[in-house]
């Protein structure tokens, strides 16, 4: 995120005064100086605010009546960040809840930057490494009402299979046959009990002098250990590394099949809701849609080449 608030999106202080009083009263922010950022797609403010003792943190708020469920998708976060253990890879959960027809999640803001594209070999492994990490610490982690990676994600189960109707408007390299079988297998592949952040990529991690965080924690879902790794590779496929991803897979201990089971899924999916775009939404996102099924794509064959498969 930047320092520049999103065109159209509320600013802390334009919150209602009772509002903005609560968060003032129970949490000690100072909201008239509250620094608004920009990025997401929150239709609320998204803010930096130092607390009574001078400490900044990060605060999300969503009207309740948000379209497109965002403030169902912010309750997810709260509860998922409100579960999460206290270690270095992620901000502590500060509060949350419901005032006056908002919800609003505060967090601790972390100073940092992210990864930048194409990635650099030394924060790549680093960023790797924390999620490894994270995964062992995120094991019996069970926040409420956190779905499963196989049975909520349709590009998992079902989406990829409308792609041999559609020859002629997509890459025919998703046609091949030990592709679509690899995706068949996906849904058993991804299953698990662990905790998946399910959004990794260079967006929703901080990097500092001595840590790496992840945030972001609206999509989270329970499956595989590997996923979140796996997504992290996906991101370095996809945006350009200055390593030999091939020979970093191979030494990754990620299982091969089941990766390539979920990244056919993911990407043939991904080539459906291209060629299907037929809305304002989807349109705008056609060229985002073959740009990640292109690196999917592109992370299947480094995989592959990898001879771990």
């Amino acid at each position: 995120m930047s320092s520049t608030t999103q065109q159209g999106r509320m600013k802390a202080q334009d919150l209602p005064e009772g509002f903005r009083a609560r968060l003032e009263a129970r949490f000690g922010l100072d909201l008239a100086g509250a620094t608004d950022l920009a990025g997401g797609a929150s239709p609320g403010p998204v803010f930096v605010a130092e607390d009574a003792a001078g400490r900044p943190v990060l605060g999300k708020v969503c009207p309740l009546d948000a379209p497109y469920g965002s403030a169902d998708l912010l309750l997810h976060e709260t509860q998922v960040s409100r579960a999460l253990p206290a270690v270095d890879a992620v901000p502590a959960f500060l509060g949350g809840g419901v005032h006056q027809g908002y919800r609003y999640l505060l967090r601790e803001f972390v100073p940092g930057t992210q990864p930048a594209a194409p990635w650099d070999e030394r924060v790549f492994r680093t960023c790797f490494h924390t999620l490894g990490s994270l995964s062992q610490s995120l094991q019996g982690v069970r926040p409420p009402s956190v779905p499963t990676v196989a049975e909520s994600s349709n590009s998992i189960r079902s989406t990829w299979q409308h792609l041999p109707s559609l020859e002629g408007s997509v890459d025919p390299w998703w046609l091949q046959e030990w592709v679509s079988g690899l995706a068949a297998d996906a849904v058993a592949q991804v299953q698990g009990a662990d905790l998946c952040h399910w959004d990794i990529r260079s967006d929703n991690l901080v990097c500092t002098a001595d840590r790496v965080l992840v945030v972001d924690w609206g999509q989270a879902k329970m499956g595989a250990p590997w996923i979140d790794r796996a997504l992290l590779f996906l991101d370095a496929a996809t945006n350009g590394a200055d390593l030999d991803l091939a020979a970093f897979f191979a030494r990754s201990g990620l299982p091969a099949r089941a990766v390539l089971s979920l990244f056919a899924a993911v990407g043939m999916s991904y080539e459906v809701k291209a060629a299907c775009a037929d809305n304002d939404f989807a349109l705008r996102m056609r060229p985002s849609y073959q740009r990640w099924a292109a690196g999917c794509r592109a992370a299947m064959t480094t995989i592959r080449d990898a001879g771990s498969a």
